[in-house]
């Protein structure tokens, strides 16, 4: 096993296993949000700079986390993460520790991982979230010197949204 991956503690493996059969959103997802967010605080943080809460529009939640290699030597891929919420809800950092593991992991193994923050719908409507992202995108491409990142080897993933 991976020593920067943290272990699944058997008492949540059973829990997963209970709850599986009568998975309701609203009770669940903050238990599993609880649960989860304490397995990924015993992970490592080893090799990575996080710049955070950086701003890349004028909206509050037009800002972006930035997740660097320690080493940052050589220009680097990037990949650009978009929480899920249907663009109606949701944020960046569901938790301290949710969605930020995943750019984590991408930064211990040499990839910037940029963590995108987009307005919801309520506050833009559509294609305001999608305009949000193409921001976030060009932000990465004029910023990619500061970061280390190569321009040409930027990625995007979204969650559910």
């Amino acid at each position: 096993m991976d020593s920067n991956r943290p272990d699944i503690p058997d008492d949540l493996r059973q829990l997963m296993a209970e709850v599986g059969p009568k998975w309701s959103p609203s009770l669940h997802v903050k238990l599993m949000l609880e649960k989860f967010s304490a397995v990924h605080r015993t992970g490592s943080n080893d090799g990575v700079q996080v710049k955070a809460d950086i701003a890349y529009g004028p909206h509050n939640r037009q800002q972006l986390d930035v997740y660097l290699p320690d080493n940052r030597n050589e220009r680097r891929a990037a990949l650009l993460f978009v929480h899920g919420g249907a663009f109606l809800d949701g944020h960046r950092n569901r938790t301290s520790e949710i969605y930020a593991n995943v750019l984590r992991f991408l930064a211990r193994h040499g990839i910037v991982g940029i963590n995108i923050g987009y307005r919801l719908a309520g506050d833009a409507g559509y294609p305001g979230a999608t305009e949000d992202i193409a921001s976030a995108v060009a932000w990465t491409r004029q910023h990619a010197t500061e970061f280390g990142i190569d321009r040409d080897r930027l990625f995007l993933m979204g969650h559910s949204a």
